[in-house]
């Protein structure tokens, strides 16, 4: 009788120490605001209801297992989801605009956001699958509104290629730290981080390839990247060619507010060049945050020139949910007719602008 209850507490501890060495999280975002927006040239304000204005909607599981000796193997699968209808968010299989790469998963979830898995620690992280590209996660770094909503910068300083937010079909290295949720041991260089990443297409090796990589540098309050992408043999706008995009940001902390900038350019094809920039800031105030941003876009023609103009505030109603509204106007030069993220588009020369009131939870 004794040995069976040694053997069963014996047991028990080794249950205990491997569900100590392991952890699987299921995890998730469900945004959605009342919007309305009107434009130059349009007769009346629409008002939609739709989601992804402060965060973007998921659903995702991930895990990590302490392999022992300071090694750690993960996974990240992480659904989009369109909260207003319940479908889920369609996904590519490769990294161009051309017919054989469509995007298929549009009803239900697709992990669309990121499928990966990895291996890392004390040399940093390396993973496979379908992750962010460098370029993206330095443009959502540096924007005052994290790339969503009517505050956007990408409203006007978007990629000009298609991997610019995700590449399917990569692999990628890390260094040390927690630099985009990585599981890599350690932090990073003495504040100097790093990315690289490849890609191949879905359908040969030349085609939709992606190589890009990202430095960065962020110690204390400051905080500066730089990074660049390219994908090969880019086909379906204007002929075939590559795609490469290249930008930069730049941030520093003063405790009362955060200041923000963000330079971006982007060339495809013999296309004429577009950039953008944006300054932005982000400051605490009571329970929430005051958010502010002017972002410029040029198309590299004549007529392509706009001035976005944003301003919101976030308040947290508790750790988890925040309520928050955001408005934003985008002014058009000549030619131009870009419209408000999520609005209608204005007639040429004319503005656009967008309100957002919503509610966002995590879980």
């Amino acid at each position: 009788m004794k040995k069976s209850l040694l053997a069963v507490a014996v047991l028990g501890a080794f249950a205990g120490a491997a569900s100590a060495q392991s952890s699987v999280t299921l995890f998730g975002i469900a945004d959605a605001s009342i919007g309305s927006y009107s434009a130059t040239g349009s007769s009346s304000a629409v008002r939609v209801l739709s989601g992804n204005n402060m965060q973007s909607n998921r659903f995702g599981v991930r895990g990590i297992e302490d392999l022992g000796g300071g090694l750690k193997a993960g996974f990240h699968l992480e659904a989009g989801q369109n909260l207003v209808n319940g479908t889920g968010q369609a996904t590519t299989v490769c990294n161009t605009t051309a017919a054989a790469c469509a995007t298929t998963g549009n009803q239900g979830l697709s992990f669309n956001r990121r499928s990966t898995v990895s291996i890392g620690g004390n040399f940093g992280e390396v993973r496979l699958g379908r992750d962010y590209t460098p370029t993206f996660d330095n443009q959502t770094m540096y924007d005052a509104f994290a790339t969503n909503g009517v505050g956007s910068q990408f409203n006007l300083v978007a990629g000009a290629q298609a991997t610019n937010t995700r590449a399917s079909n990569s692999i990628a290295y890390w260094t040390p730290g927690n630099f985009n949720g990585t599981i890599a041991n350690g932090n990073a260089w003495g504040g100097f981080g790093a990315q690289v990443m490849y890609a191949a297409s879905n359908t040969d090796l030349s085609a939709g390839r992606y190589v890009g990589g990202r430095v960065s540098y962020d110690q204390g309050p400051v905080s500066v990247s730089l990074a660049t992408g390219s994908t090969g043999n880019y086909t379906g706008v204007a002929g075939s060619g590559s795609a490469k995009q290249t930008n930069f940001g730049a941030s520093y902390n003063f405790g009362v507010v955060k200041l923000i900038g963000f330079y971006g350019q982007n060339q495809l094809n013999t296309a004429a060049k577009t950039k953008g920039y944006s300054l932005g800031f982000v400051a605490p105030v009571g329970m929430g945050n005051v958010r502010g941003s002017v972002a410029r876009g040029d198309n590299g023609l004549a007529n392509g020139k706009a001035t976005q103009y944003a301003v919101g505030y976030d308040h947290n109603l508790s750790k988890r949910t925040i309520a928050y509204a955001y408005v934003g106007r985008v002014s058009n030069k000549s030619g131009s007719a870009i419209g408000i993220n999520g609005g209608i588009a204005p007639t040429a020369g004319g503005s656009s602008t967008g309100l957002q009131l919503g509610l966002s939870h995590s879980f």
